[in-house]
Formats: C-alpha cells, structure tokens, sequence
C-alpha cells in the first residue's frame, strides 16, 4: 500500500512539473489558432469580400449598421439612425468620417487603426512582417481566460486582441478607446464569424449581426470619397 501511495505521488509530481514546464505560446502562435479556428487560412484566403448587416437600439432609437469589407485594403461602416447617416469610409489611402451634416478627414493615429482592421481578416496581414506581435499575458473576460495580444503596426498604431485559451476564438478586442466583445460565433459559408459585438463607446451597445454576404460584388464607388 506504501509503495502504491508512493508511486501515485510521484506521478502527480511529475504531471505537475511537465504542465509547469509548457511554455506559453508566442503572439502569433494565438493568432494562428484563432485563424485555424475559425476556419483556416486557405479558407479565408479566399475571401475578396465582405458585407456584415446589423442592427441595435440605443436609449429607444432602432440604428442599422452595414460594414463593407474588399481586399486588400478596402473598408466602409454605415450607420443609419434617426438622426441620420454616419459613415467612416478608407479607400485604401484615405480616411474619410461624416455625419450630422459634417466632414471630417481622418488623419494620424485614428487612420492608422482604421487602416489595421480594414481587411476581410486583419490577423492574416498582422503574421506579416509589416506587424510585431507580442503576448502580453493571460486575462479573465466575463467567465473566459483568454492571450492578451498586442499588435504594432510599423507607423505604431496598436490594436489590442484578447482570444480563449480553449477555443482559440476571439473575445475582445480594443482598437483606440473603442473595445468590442465579441460573442455567438457561427459558420457562414465554412467560416465562423461573431453574430453578437458589445461594443463600450460612450453607451454600450449591443450590435446583433443579421446578415453576412461573403465574395459579392462590391463597387469601388462604395469607398470613393467626396
């Protein structure tokens, strides 16, 4: 009995020192199994574009949000809410925002961000060299442990990402003062995309996801800037 006591101790000692020994994956190592997860690089290689319908209420008012999405470089957000409509547009060079009757031309850190996360699937450019990729350490989002992964652009925009250690899919993310939690995932077309984002501007917002169009046709006059 001694002996098998023995034993079954110095097993539990030796499982406990091969787990202390495991090393923590690299930033990319995260960043290559949530693109495995949600369905693999060659499948998402061939996505050109991208159209993401939504819709939330906030304080009473019902707002639609559409997001356009075209390789390499091409993104467009429309929001229409009852006191109008709201557009942040980057043609590839440029970063447009307008609303409430005004222009505004996005310059320096807010046009890098956008410029970040302006492809179909932003963490297949951040394994480039264009990007260092660095884990931060583990975080508890809500009831998840999740990598906190920091990317760096070569201008030095940043975009910090949270992904499960479990899953590997994607739980947060904070591109400038905007963080967006990121829930639901479901497979459209063999890809799994986030049909729910809480998003913490100056109100949360509950955007829920309805519709999502993958390789349509999508005219470069949606991007083009007055």
């Amino acid at each position: 009995m001694k002996k098998q006591i023995f034993w079954l101790f110095a097993g539990l000692l030796l499982v406990c020192q091969s787990a202390a020994l495991k090393p923590d994956p690299t930033g990319k190592d995260v960043l290559n199994k949530y693109i495995q997860a949600i369905g693999g690089q060659e499948q998402l290689k061939k996505v050109k574009s991208l159209q993401i319908n939504s819709s939330a209420e906030v304080m009473g008012m019902v707002i639609t949000g559409t997001t356009y999405k075209k390789a390499p470089n091409k993104f467009a957000n429309l929001m229409l809410t009852p006191m109008g409509e709201f557009k942040q547009i980057y043609d590839g060079k440029k970063a447009l925002a307008t609303g409430m009757m005004q222009t505004e031309v996005v310059e320096g850190a807010g046009m890098e961000n956008i410029k970040m996360i302006a492809s179909p699937f932003p963490e297949l450019d951040f394994l480039g060299k264009d990007f260092t990729v660095e884990l931060k350490g583990k975080a508890t989002i809500g009831t998840k442990e999740t990598y906190q992964v920091e990317i760096t652009s070569t201008k030095g925009a940043k975009v910090m990402q949270w992904y499960a250690t479990d899953t590997g899919l994607k739980v947060q993310e904070q591109v400038g003062k905007t963080i967006t939690q990121y829930e639901e995932y479901k497979a459209v077309e063999g890809i799994k995309f986030p049909h729910t984002l809480l998003i913490d501007m100056q109100m949360p917002v509950n955007l829920k996801v309805s519709k999502i169009a993958i390789n349509i046709t999508l005219a470069d006059s949606l991007f083009e800037q007055p």
